[in-house]
């Protein structure tokens, strides 16, 4: 019995050293946070580099969407550890394209103005978009408007009411727009952009709604900030 007591108390006894050591020797929750952090903004200030139907594209990763895990991960549409992809999608700031990881907090917050996703798409559709009335507009509603717009409205009653656009037809930068205005639960809907890059890629964009106005604006940005993302030799 003497025995069995003395292994025990050793066996405490070795606890006791080894749980010293480990506070001694391992670093304060505030140091190894730190050590993270710096980590993480070492990762964040480098580059991830992608193919989408055989064009290369080096993106900044702090475009990369948020729920990616920190060294890798499977973001919300893609698989972004994959240098091959049919679709990349990054997330930005109004009014400037700025990365979304420069202020977070705006671009998290509900029904805010700052967020604007954009993305690049394999797309086998050769040539800028015409004009046609997708499923669910009023032909009958065509209207163009003052600033060289055209707009159809959604079959659908008030106040659940959207609307289709279009700009630039007949030429290289030829888009389209559809905004919805009404959502329950959203106090700022939103308004999603499709546009032309060559006959292997297209282009996307969402924004607030309350941007609609600048959609000019933002998608010569956007455009801008694909080309400077773009690889000038296109991959294998």
């Amino acid at each position: 019995m003497f025995r069995l007591m003395g292994y025990a108390l050793a066996g405490i006894l070795g606890l006791v050293i080894i749980g010293g050591l480990l506070l001694k020797y391992s670093p304060p929750d505030e140091e190894r946070l730190k050590e993270r952090e710096k980590r993480r903004a070492e990762y964040l200030a480098g580059y991830q580099e992608y193919t989408v139907a055989g064009h290369r594209f080096r993106v900044p990763r702090k475009y990369i969407p948020p729920n990616v895990v920190l060294f890798g991960g499977a973001g919300p549409y893609v698989d972004y550890t994959k240098p091959k992809t049919d679709s990349l999608y990054l997330y930005a700031l109004f009014p400037d394209l700025r990365p979304w990881r420069d202020d977070e907090a705006a671009y998290k917050k509900i029904g805010g103005r700052e967020a604007v996703d954009f993305g690049i798409h394999k797309d086998n559709t050769p040539g800028p978009f015409d004009e046609r009335v997708l499923l669910g507009y009023d032909e009958s509603s065509k209207k163009i408007l003052s600033n060289g717009w055209t707009r159809y409205e959604s079959v659908s009653a008030e106040p659940r009411k959207n609307f289709l656009y279009y700009k630039g037809l007949g030429t290289p930068t030829a888009s389209f727009m559809t905004c919805n205005t009404y959502y329950p639960d959203l106090p700022n809907p939103g308004c999603h952009v499709s546009f032309y890059i060559n006959d292997e890629i297209s282009g996307s964009i969402t924004f607030r709604l309350s941007h609609y106005e600048n959609w000019e604006e933002i998608e010569t940005k956007v455009r801008a900030k694909i080309n400077e993302f773009m690889e000038i030799n296109k991959g294998e």
